[in-house]
């Protein structure tokens, strides 16, 4: 009885059209949840499987778990590189990548909106540009450029090519900077605080939720990106691009493809770590304006 009360005085605060949409809107998140997770599902009850019964009927539960497909799936090679060997290669990537393009439109996005100077009007515009006007054929001379600069095959530097500073990134970041009070900057501008501490300890915490949201978007763009490795790092396989290959040769190898879904699951694990860790601190984004005294 006290739970139907609470649901009915609940209904009430709503219109009789938010009443008919928010089912609708209820039903379709439902889909896209189980959209989701069918996907995920599919994969793991077939990286327990034998491959005759993986052959036999791919949508079923198995019969028994062979959790030795793992076992297999980590001895899997693409480039003589062991899974192992190419989820390293893929953390070094994706961590001087992630970290380099967010940290660049983190810059320059806290410089244009924070700072007056002359063609600031300007940068902002082709920021805006480069966003809408769609860029095709571009890898070719990206490829003659790398290869000129040395960076080419070269995972200690191949990051410097993420140093765009005018990506989506910085817009997004860029939209959070101007929502700031200038009354935080300018209070410890008046206490003898530098620039570089006011962006370091004072301005950018204030926006970080923001900075880990497109930090972890970025994350997951390059944890999946399989063409960039692929070209510019071939001696140096990551697993999206080694289980890009390995799907074309895994009825060959040992375990065939049950070891390849195997593979795909242990991929998912760092992605769902680092969303575990900073789920809270990305749910938490709020901006204010103000000083409190």
């Amino acid at each position: 009885m006290i739970q139907q009360s609470r649901f009915r005085e609940r209904m009430s605060k709503y219109t009789r059209q938010e009443k008919i949409l928010l089912p609708i809107f209820h039903l379709f998140l439902l889909i896209m949840v189980v959209w989701t997770i069918f996907p995920v599902l599919f994969g793991v009850m077939n990286s327990l499987k034998e491959v005759t019964e993986y052959n036999r009927d791919a949508v079923s539960f198995p019969t028994h778990l062979h959790w030795e497909n793992y076992k297999l799936a980590f001895e899997l090679e693409y480039r003589n590189t062991n899974v192992l060997g190419m989820l390293f290669n893929t953390v070094v990537f994706v961590a001087t990548y992630s970290v380099a393009n967010v940290g660049s439109s983190l810059m320059s996005a806290y410089a244009l909106s924070r700072f007056q100077f002359r063609g600031r009007t300007f940068l902002y515009s082709l920021a805006v540009t480069i966003q809408i006007i769609p860029i095709f054929g571009s890898v070719g001379s990206s490829y003659l450029l790398t290869y000129n600069l040395g960076l080419l095959d070269n995972p200690a530097l191949m990051w410097i090519t993420s140093l765009g500073g005018f990506d989506y990134t910085f817009l997004i970041i860029y939209s959070y900077f101007v929502n700031v009070d200038r009354s935080y900057a300018e209070a410890a501008k008046m206490d003898g605080a530098s620039n570089l501490t006011i962006f370091l300890k004072i301005m950018t915490p204030m926006v970080m939720p923001s900075i880990l949201v497109m930090w972890l978007s970025t994350f997951i763009g390059l944890w999946n990106n399989y063409t960039t490795p692929l070209i510019f790092m071939p001696s140096y396989p990551t697993l999206s691009t080694g289980i890009y290959n390995l799907q074309k040769l895994s009825e060959q190898r040992k375990g065939g493809m049950t070891a390849f879904f195997a593979a795909i699951m242990i991929s998912l694990v760092p992605i769902l770590l680092v969303f575990t860790i900073t789920q809270r601190k990305i749910f938490s984004i709020n901006v204010e304006g103000g000083v409190k005294g």
